[in-house]
């Protein structure tokens, strides 16, 4: 139950702040005027959430087998699932060709997008999170890491 309580938190706390990003982002781009819908402003939402629902699940099944090295671990999944799933979709329109020149651009491009949104909302709620007990169960004590870099075996 903690697995879960943790990794709720952390997939609410990601999704929230990787929508503030893209919202930022959209901001500082000039896309924020009446050109932009909730409803157009949904799908991108909804895919950071889906993406940092799935990152989540994979460090709740890492942590329950025993790992517990969630900075690395969330961040190798964020990459994998954003650059599979825009894999899939370049080979799409790779295949049949609505927009033949520039869609598969678009596709990237997309992918750096969600990657700029996810990553620094990953690592900005972790660290912030990691001191608090809400990660008891992902995030090993920060007492133990100090402990472990600071031991004698690990001064090479």
């Amino acid at each position: 139950m903690l697995l879960l309580r943790s990794g709720l938190v952390l997939f609410i706390s990601v999704s929230v702040a990787a929508s503030i990003i893209g919202f930022g982002l959209l901001y500082v781009g000039g896309g924020t005027g009446s050109a932009h819908s909730f409803a157009e402003l949904l799908t991108p939402i909804s895919y950071l959430s889906a993406i940092s629902l799935t990152t989540c699940i994979v460090l709740i099944c890492l942590a329950w087998r025993g790992r517990q090295q969630p900075m690395g671990d969330g961040i190798i999944a964020i990459n994998l699932l954003v650059l599979g799933y825009c894999f899939i979709q370049f080979i799409q329109s790779a295949v049949g060709p609505r927009f033949a020149d520039s869609e598969a651009m678009f596709v990237w491009v997309d992918a750096g997008l969600y990657l700029a949104c996810l990553v620094p909302a990953y690592l900005v709620s972790y660290l912030i999170l990691r001191r608090t007990p809400l990660l008891r169960g992902l995030a090993p004590p920060v007492e133990k890491q100090r402990a472990r870099q600071a031991s004698p075996s690990n001064w090479r």
